[in-house]
């Protein structure tokens, strides 16, 4: 993504805060300028983090795809969830975000997720 200025303001930074907007993440000069913005919709539901716009709790397509994929907000690593993991029941997954349900190991590692830390075996 690149970087739009007019004047002094930052637009991307402006969409990003009033909720119009998600990042992608990519390294640059104002990623955590960006980053912050991006927090501030989040916490005061603007925009496209309303409830008006996302389910609170998604749901799996299959009672045998419950592994979470979800993405660390503060560092966009890719973890996956099991059941069995110390902090599943906290993990509420953000579908808008590219977090999903999958049904094996194989799939989440296949679609870039590794297994939390937190996931003891």
């Amino acid at each position: 993504m690149g970087l739009v200025w007019i004047g002094t303001t930052l637009i991307n930074e402006v969409l990003l805060k009033e909720g119009f907007a998600r990042p992608d993440y990519t390294p640059n000069t104002q990623s955590e300028r960006l980053k912050a913005a991006y927090h501030v919709a989040t916490a005061n539901k603007r925009g496209i983090h309303s409830t008006l716009c996302k389910q609170s709790t998604p749901v799996p397509s299959s009672p045998q795809c419950v592994i979470k994929g979800n993405i660390d907000k503060s560092s966009y690593d890719k973890l996956y969830h099991l059941p069995t993991c110390r902090h599943y029941d906290y993990i509420v997954l953000d579908e808008d975000m590219g977090e999903q349900f999958f049904c094996s190991e194989k799939e989440a590692s296949s679609a870039g997720f590794r297994l939390a830390p937190d996931c003891l075996r």
